[in-house]
C-alpha cells in the first residue's frame, strides 16, 4: 500500500517541486500586496488538487488500474493508498506555510486566525479531493475531472446566488433569528483551539465517509 503513495509521489515529484515554487511566490505576493490569509491558504488546494487530477489521468492513460489490480493487494487498500497522498500533501502545505512564515521575520504572522483560515481550506481540500475521487471510481478520470471542475467553479458562485435568494424569498429559521447560531459561533470564535478541531473533524469525517464510498464503487468496478 505504501508502495503506491511512493509510486504516485515519485511520479508527481516535478510537478510538486512545481507547485510548491509557485505556492511560494504566491504566498509572498498575497502578502505583500494585502491580498489576505484566504488567498494563501488557497495555495494547498491548487497543489492537492492539481497533483491528484494530473496522477490519476496518467493513471487512466496509462490503464495504472488495471495493472495494480494484478498486484497482489486487496482493492481496498488501493484506494486507500490513493486518500493517503492527498493527506500528506495537505499536510506538507500547511507545514510550507508555516515554515515561509517562520523565516519572514515577522511579517508574516501566525496567529489563531491564520490557523483557522489554513486549516479551513486545507479541510475543504481534502473534501473536495475526497468528492473527485468518488466520480473518478464512478465516471473514470477525464469525465470525472471535467464534472469537479464544473462543481468547483458552481461553488465559487452559488453561494451568493443562494443567500441573496434565502434573504430575498425565504424566512430565516427560527435558530437564527433567535441569535442562538450568533450566539454559538461566537463561542466557538472565542475558543480557537475547539473551533480548530471542530474544522479538521468534521473534515476528516466527510473524508472518511468518500473514501469508503470510493471503496465500494471501486470494488463493484472491476475494469478502470
Amino acid at each position: 500500500m505504501l508502495y503506491i503513495v511512493y509510486k504516485d509521489l515519485y511520479q508527481s515529484r516535478k510537478t510538486i517541486a512545481l507547485y510548491f515554487t509557485i505556492g511560494l511566490v504566491f504566498i509572498l505576493y498575497s502578502f505583500l500586496n494585502n491580498l489576505g490569509l484566504a488567498m494563501s491558504a488557497a495555495f494547498t488546494f491548487v497543489m492537492v488538487y492539481g497533483v491528484v487530477i494530473r496522477t490519476e489521468y496518467n493513471e487512466d492513460k496509462n490503464k495504472g488500474y488495471t495493472l495494480l489490480r494484478i498486484l497482489p493487494i486487496k482493492p481496498y487498500k488501493i484506494v486507500i493508498s490513493k486518500y493517503i497522498t492527498p493527506l500528506l500533501l495537505a499536510t506538507a502545505g500547511i507545514l510550507f506555510y508555516v515554515i515561509i512564515a517562520k523565516l519572514s521575520g515577522g511579517r508574516m504572522t501566525i496567529d489563531n486566525v491564520a490557523i483557522s483560515i489554513i486549516l479551513a481550506g486545507s479541510g475543504f481540500t481534502l473534501v473536495f479531493t475526497g468528492a473527485v475521487y468518488v466520480l473518478i471510481y464512478r465516471y473514470g478520470a477525464a469525465k470525472a475531472i471535467n464534472i469537479s471542475r464544473i462543481i468547483f467553479f458552481a461553488l465559487m458562485f452559488l453561494p451568493g446566488l443562494i443567500s441573496s435568494l434565502l434573504v430575498k424569498y425565504i424566512p430565516k429559521p427560527s435558530f437564527i433569528q433567535s441569535g442562538k447560531l450568533e450566539n454559538l459561533l461566537e463561542r466557538l470564535s472565542n475558543n480557537p483551539v475547539n473551533f480548530n478541531l471542530l474544522i479538521i473533524g468534521l473534515a476528516l469525517a466527510i473524508y472518511l465517509l468518500t473514501m469508503l464510498i470510493s471503496i465500494r464503487q471501486f470494488n463493484n468496478k472491476r475494469i478502470m
